[in-house]
């Protein structure tokens, strides 16, 4: 999938602070959690907390269920970065409960140090 790609390549960029190509990254191609990622990254957390939120909502709307759980694991991130880590923790244990039955154990490592803080 080109998506998954360009999100990964989104968060590589991120990881190394290029954080002005990550943003052209995520807009040029629509990424919406690349792009919620790109605004926490410029210090934006409630609006990039708004954009991942919004975008999880059309996922639900839309029935894609495991992307809109990997929505969620990104909102728990942007929740422990700007200090909600009560918030973060309780999305948290909803997305291990809702990955669970699938085995989805990836869709947290990829995450990196900030999950592994959680």
């Amino acid at each position: 999938r080109m998506r998954e790609a360009l999100e990964l390549q989104v968060l590589h960029m991120l990881r190394h602070a290029a954080v002005d190509k990550a943003a052209e990254l995520a807009i040029a191609h629509q990424l919406s959690a690349a792009l919620a990622r790109t605004l926490l990254a410029q210090s934006k957390g409630l609006d990039a907390l708004q954009a991942i939120e919004a975008y999880r909502h059309m996922l639900e709307a839309e029935f894609r269920t495991q992307d809109a759980l990997k929505a969620r694991v990104v909102q728990v991130i942007i929740h422990s970065a700007i200090g909600q880590a009560g918030k973060a923790l309780q999305l948290l244990r909803e997305c291990v409960a809702q990955a669970q039955p699938q085995g989805s154990i990836r869709l947290f490592v990829d995450e990196g140090a900030p999950m592994q803080t959680l």
